[in-house]
């Protein structure tokens, strides 16, 4: 996390652990019966106050989770059928422990990594009868919020010719030690260490940029690799194709500097 979310999380985490916990009485009170399905409805009202409380500091992976568990909460309290509020139930459970788990994960100091919580997501999805989101669709969401923030000054930035030569040197050589890592990667050939390759020349590329959000985009994908190397991330296919898809950023940082990233 950036110093700046990493200290508003901190500000607001007493009231959120507070109100997270009230959420999670208001569930069990529901799942032991001794509520109707009125306290879905306060449990969504009080994950509707943690969502904010949460997109307040930033966290917009954990923002997204609590808004998935409010809609859960809110649709499941419309229905009848009692195998499908029991199935989404269930899910909701998961994800009161998770959301906690990955906040105090961030604030020991990881970074945020959206794509951890997909699978969840989507099950919650699911029960909504909603769309499943993408891994591109998480991993944008990381971004987004820097962007918004840094790209208007950037686009005025005047980056000296001989920085812009220097560093379209310094990516195109980490780009050959990326490629031959994730080839073997990708072919689960010494599986362990190609990621930890893919690891180190992400974080060079993170140091070696000069705007934020050229910056961000290693970041994120650092945070990925390191999520798949603690075994936080599946290793699918569709996502060693997303990381396959770095390849092109590296090209068009290659090919013309960061410019490519100033609109």
């Amino acid at each position: 996390m950036n110093t700046i979310a990493a200290q508003s999380l901190d500000l607001v985490s007493g009231e959120l652990v507070a109100t997270l916990d009230e959420a999670r009485t208001s569930l069990e009170s529901f799942i032991d019966g001794r509520a109707d399905q009125s306290s879905l409805v306060h449990c969504a009202d009080l994950l509707h106050l943690s969502r904010g409380a949460l997109k307040i500091a930033e966290v917009h992976g954990a923002a997204l989770l609590a808004e998935g568990m409010e809609a859960t909460c809110r649709h499941l309290s419309t229905l009848e059928d009692q195998s499908a509020i029991d199935s989404g139930v269930e899910t909701l459970v998961r994800a009161m422990v998770q959301l906690p788990a990955y906040l105090d994960r961030l604030q020991d100091g990881a970074n945020e990594v959206a794509l951890i919580l997909l699978p969840l997501l989507n099950e919650l999805r699911k029960h909504c009868g909603k769309k499943p989101l993408s891994e591109g669709t998480l991993v944008l969401l990381n971004q987004t919020a820097a962007q918004s923030v840094w790209l208007a000054d950037e686009s005025r930035v005047a980056i000296p010719e001989e920085r812009v030569l220097a560093f379209r040197r310094t990516v195109g050589s980490l780009r050959i030690e990326f490629q031959a890592s994730l080839l073997g990667w990708i072919r689960d050939e010494d599986a362990d260490l190609n990621l930890s390759e893919l690891i180190r020349v992400s974080k060079d590329l993170e140091a070696a940029a000069s705007l934020e959000s050229v910056r961000q985009l290693w970041n994120v994908l650092t945070g990925v690799l390191e999520a798949l190397q603690d075994g936080g991330l599946e290793a699918t296919v569709a996502l060693k194709r997303f990381v396959a898809q770095a390849d092109r950023q590296l090209k068009r940082l290659t090919d013309h500097g960061e410019a490519a990233f100033i609109d």
